[in-house]
């Protein structure tokens, strides 16, 4: 199952979006959306596992002109306006309990964006969420040391 995580890019603030399977088989965020801080990992182990728990369903795809569920979260007024605030992970957990992380870089046709295979992180056998958050929050402390 995957899992979405957007963190605020000045605040380190969490927005962890509960996750559904659509009737036309892509993912999407759904309610309801869980808040954590960077800043304090138990609070982000606490969300990733809430959501891990509630995802999943099988939804109605909805229609194209569907506004983003984690836009109500914030202040920003579009997509992309929520993109330049915002920085975007997905959290990974597979049928035998391994976690994999995957980053994420700006798609070539210049809108969107597309899977960084090389910068996927791909956890042991036997990881815990603990691992997976503390991965999360050295991804975070690299961000703010680059910007």
């Amino acid at each position: 199952m995957l899992i979405n995580v957007y963190w605020n890019k000045k605040t380190g603030d969490l927005l962890i979006p509960s996750e559904a399977k659509t009737d036309a088989g892509f993912w999407l965020d759904i309610e309801p959306v869980e808040h954590a801080s960077i800043a304090d990992p138990s609070s982000v182990s606490n969300a990733l596992s809430m959501v891990f728990a509630q995802s999943g369903n099988v939804v109605p795809t909805p229609p194209g002109n569907s506004k983003p569920v984690v836009l109500s979260y914030c202040k920003a007024k579009s997509w992309s306006d929520f993109m330049r605030k915002y920085s975007q992970v997905s959290v990974i957990q597979s049928g035998d309990g391994i976690y994999t992380i995957e980053r994420y870089t700006p798609a070539a046709e210049g809108r969107g964006v597309v899977v960084d295979v090389d910068a996927r992180k791909v956890f042991p056998p036997g990881s815990s969420i603990d691992d997976v958050v503390a991965e999360l929050s050295r991804l975070a402390k690299e961000h703010d040391s680059e910007g």
